[in-house]
């Protein structure tokens, strides 16, 4: 007996999906076979065409990306059998469906930071708005920035933000903890 297994994924696509977005399908295993020639899209009652592409050579990442209408429901399936992964798994039905936002749903934080004045590091610093408890802290934007900056954060829904800056001394763009053998400290991190 065949075992059945179909494809296993991970999508960014919610009930409500931030019109300004592209969509991320992340499949757990590698496809060798991707077909959207029977893909069905449509915006409300409307049948429409989008861009698909692979985002990586492995064929794992899937960005759909659309100029996508303010409030307005999205269906997007892709039919029964039109990804298939290196090890001959094929995948069931994938169906989306959501409503977009609109831009009367955000609001933007601007701040002008001053590092220059505080540190003298001459190192960039990453730019963190962060929603949530240090537990489960989620962070909804980032930037780097190389001194005092104009900050402007678009698209923020209603909450409580803190902003926490991390000196990225080693440029690789996350927090570092250091090496008691090196002689290295951790990375600075300003709240």
């Amino acid at each position: 007996e065949k075992e059945n297994k179909s494809l296993k994924y991970t999508s960014n696509v919610d009930n409500v999906f931030p019109y300004y977005k592209d969509i991320f399908i992340h499949f757990e295993t590698p496809l060798q076979y991707a077909n959207f020639d029977n893909m069905v899209v449509m915006e409300d009652t409307i049948d429409i065409l989008l861009d698909v592409h692979f985002t990586d050579s492995l064929k794992r990442i899937l960005r759909i990306q659309h100029e996508w209408e303010e409030g307005v429901k999205y269906k997007i399936i892709l039919p029964q059998e039109s990804l298939v992964d290196i090890y001959g798994q094929e995948s069931d039905s994938i169906m989306f469906n959501f409503t977009t936002t609109s831009e009367d749903d955000y609001g933007s934080i601007k701040m002008d930071i001053k590092i220059d004045s505080i540190v003298h590091t001459g190192y960039p610093f990453i730019l963190m708005l962060v929603q949530g408890q240090a537990e489960s802290e989620k962070v909804i934007q980032k930037h780097v920035i190389y001194g005092d900056s104009m900050m402007v954060f678009p698209h923020i829904i209603e909450g409580d933000y803190f902003l926490k800056a991390l000196e990225d001394r080693n440029k690789n763009g996350r927090w570092n903890t250091g090496n008691y053998g090196q002689k290295l400290m951790a990375e600075h991190v300003y709240f």
